[in-house]
C-alpha cells in the first residue's frame, strides 16, 4: 500500500487514520511516498523528514521506516533484482 505524505498533510484523511491504516497492514506492506513537488507544499526532502518524524512519534521504529521508505521501494522498482543480474 502506498502511503503518501500529502494525504494527511492536506487533510484528505486524518493523521490518526493514516497511522492506523499502516499499523493494520504493517510496515512490510507499506511504501512511503511524498506526492510533493508543487510550489504550495513543502519541498520533497522536508516532507519526507516530517513524515519520518511523525511515524517515530507514533511508535514506529527507524527500521520500520527504512522498510517502508527504502526496502519496499527498492523491491517495487526491481532495484535489487537489477543489481543481482549485473553481478
Amino acid at each position: 500500500m502506498e502511503r503518501c505524505f500529502t494525504t494527511p498533510y492536506t487533510g484528505k484523511v486524518s493523521w490518526d487514520l493514516w497511522i492506523e491504516n499502516i499499523k493494520a497492514v504493517g510496515p512490510e506492506h507499506s511504501v512511503l511516498s511524498s506526492d510533493l513537488g508543487q510550489p504550495f507544499n513543502p519541498p520533497v526532502e522536508d516532507g519526507l523528514a516530517l513524515m519520518a518524524d511523525r511515524l517515530l512519534a507514533e511508535g514506529f521504529t527507524e527500521d520500520d521506516i527504512e522498510v517502508m521508505a527504502v526496502r519496499n521501494s527498492r523491491w517495487l522498482a526491481g532495484a535489487d533484482r537489477a543489481e543481482e543480474a549485473r553481478q
